[in-house]
């Protein structure tokens, strides 16, 4: 009885870093054509990257990207030489073995590794979605995929149209404040004033613009 209790009382450590990479600047390798495979494809294709397949096969819902312009199909089984001219692979095969083998060489080749199984790759992909500017990720334990996705559901629920609203007049004040020549140290004061001024108000998006040009003028007016 003790034995089995010492082992919920075990820390769950997750050890992964949450960071973001610009795909499109990689060369990504998806090795499979199955379901998981398709979802990687279909995550990767939404942020504009360049996706080389290697599968003897595909599934039917996958055929749709074989003519997508940034997807090349390549209907044969991987050979442990396409790894030299990829940088970010996905290895998602039915065979735990070729998942092992090709982790195993995609490390000793200092190449970031996803694994589709529950082996031990170098990075994993969180639950995300995208709402332009806004991008929420979770990401939990690599064995509960199911609860991220829970979370992600839920949080999506929360970014509402206002808040996106929000999020696009920030950008363009920003933008303009850039191009008023204030010193840095201002810039940042009124950025971090005007931020929580326009995230806690209930003003409408016109309102909004007639006050980022006041501000702006204003800033000027002060130099």
């Amino acid at each position: 009885m003790k034995k089995y209790f010492s082992f919920f009382q075990k820390p769950v450590v997750n050890s992964f870093l949450p960071i973001c990479i610009k795909v499109q600047e990689f060369q990504c390798l998806v090795v499979g054509g199955g379901k998981v495979a398709i979802a990687r494809i279909e995550k990767l294709l939404l942020m504009k990257a360049t996706v080389t397949i290697i599968s003897p096969t595909i599934i039917a819902k996958g055929k749709k990207f074989l003519n997508h312009p940034s997807v090349v199909f390549k209907k044969r089984k991987f050979r442990y030489n396409d790894l030299n001219y990829y940088n970010l692979i996905f290895t998602c095969t039915n065979s735990i073995q070729v998942n092992s083998q090709i982790e195993l060489r995609s490390k000793k080749l200092g190449l970031l590794i996803n694994r589709a199984d529950q082996g031990e790759g170098n990075f994993v992909l969180p639950a995300f979605f995208k709402k332009d500017p806004i991008m929420v990720s979770v990401m939990t334990h690599k064995m509960l995929p199911s609860l991220s996705k829970e979370i992600k559901n839920w949080l999506e629920l929360l970014i509402t149209n206002q808040i996106i609203k929000k999020s696009k007049l920030l950008i363009k004040f920003k933008e303009k404040l850039k191009q008023a020549p204030i010193p840095m140290l201002h810039y940042e004061k009124y950025l971090q004033q005007w931020s929580k001024w326009i995230l806690n108000s209930k003003i409408t998006p016109k309102m909004y613009a007639h006050k980022i040009q006041t501000g702006i003028r204003n800033i000027k007016q002060k130099r």
